[in-house]
């Protein structure tokens, strides 16, 4: 080694490592103040992060109620049943209400038997002198109504 490079003792290596990294410090900030600020700043984000799923589940919840309300009032189902209705689109919610209502509809036994599909009107009574002047097929299509008045004494 020729005597003109420098030799340094290890106490001249220990302070030059020790100013490189004191100003290291100052134009990046101190290693464990610069973790904590990231342990701080994931906290934050799980805390937003959170708050964000717990406010996107309130408004899909108020938007489902929404839709729920808009087609249970569209079509005309019972308060009390909205919560029957099943869907998470407008148009699957429209198609369970639509099949809610039309099974518990009024069915297709509407008009039978015990509600006649023309109301309850009294039978017409005939004069003599409209029975004369029906044809045949118009006597025969209401013939039980014209016996029951000739049987009763009714057609004058």
């Amino acid at each position: 080694m020729p005597d003109d490079e420098k030799k340094f003792t290890q106490a001249d290596v220990d302070r030059i490592v020790s100013e490189r990294l004191a100003r290291d410090r100052e134009t990046r900030g101190d290693p464990s103040v610069l973790i904590q600020t990231v342990s701080e700043l994931r906290n934050q984000l799980a805390q937003a992060t959170a708050l964000n799923e717990t406010l996107k589940s309130k408004v899909d919840t108020n938007d489902r109620n929404s839709i729920l309300s808009k087609v249970g009032v569209e079509l005309k189902v019972p308060p009390a049943l909205t919560e029957f209705i099943t869907g998470a689109t407008e148009e699957e919610m429209r198609a369970s209400a639509t099949k809610l209502m039309s099974s518990i509809g009024p069915g297709p036994s509407l008009g039978g038997s015990t509600n006649p599909p023309d109301g309850n009107s009294a039978p017409k009574i005939y004069t003599a002198q409209e029975l004369h002047s029906m044809s045949p097929d118009a006597i025969n299509k209401d013939w039980a109504n014209i016996s029951a008045q000739l049987k009763a004494g009714q057609i004058k």
